[in-house]
């Protein structure tokens, strides 16, 4: 059967010509497999790069943006700079004092009616590229290309970080998925396709590389 899909990654002109086991989420085609699960896991411990650019996201910017998200029940970061997560599973970043990023694994879980929305809230698009990145040699391979320190001492649990990756600006965090300690990116879609084969590049010097999303997230791509 022909999958159907609205929009591409903003890495699939990096990823072409690869080998790849393909779906489709939110209207996006992902990659679920690059290789067997077994050279997939095994880069995921180096350092492994996982386009997550599919999951649903949302801006919303205002005055009155922490009250009216409140009300409707999503779990709203205290402080700017930093981040919750929402108790539907998705991710609440507060990028400023009346700024926000939400994202989920499905479109159901940042779903949000513009319309009923005070004045002078906004809702802005967002076209990240983003990326989950795994492994025991992320700190080794960004202290080279990251213009801040990202050592555990100076990374708090919660923070929202705003830097540059390779020259491009970008918005970091590092979470627990599946028990294990990643760090979340993203990025200006326009050069996700430079950020993608930039931090494949790297990783494969460490043994790590691409890996697909059945790595973090199989059992919910198998039930969606």
């Amino acid at each position: 059967m022909e999958m159907v899909f609205d929009r591409l990654s903003p890495v699939s002109f990096a990823q072409s010509g690869l080998t790849m086991k393909k779906a489709i989420l939110n209207g996006m085609e992902i990659v679920l497999s690059y290789e067997n699960t077994d050279i997939e896991m095994q880069r995921m411990k180096k350092l492994g790069i996982c386009d997550v650019s599919a999951f649903s996201r949302v801006g919303i910017k205002g005055a009155k943006a922490v009250e009216w998200l409140e009300s409707k029940g999503f779990t709203v970061p205290e402080a700017p700079n930093t981040w919750r997560k929402d108790h539907a599973g998705g991710l609440v970043l507060r990028l400023g004092r009346s700024e926000f990023l939400l994202e989920g694994f499905h479109q159901g879980q940042i779903a949000i009616n513009a319309n009923d929305a005070p004045e002078h809230l906004y809702e802005v698009a967002r076209y990240d590229a983003s990326f989950i990145l795994s492994g025991v040699h992320f700190h080794s391979a960004f202290s080279e290309i990251c213009a801040l320190d990202l050592s555990e001492s100076a990374f708090a649990a919660d923070a929202v970080l705003l830097t540059s990756v390779a020259g491009v600006s970008v918005t970091l965090i590092r979470q627990l998925l599946n028990g294990e300690l990643v760090y979340r990116l993203w990025c200006d879609g326009s050069y996700g396709n430079y950020m993608w084969s930039t931090l494949t590049e790297i990783a494969g010097e460490f043994g790590g590389g691409a890996v697909g999303l059945d790595v973090h997230f199989k059992q919910m791509i198998t039930s969606s």
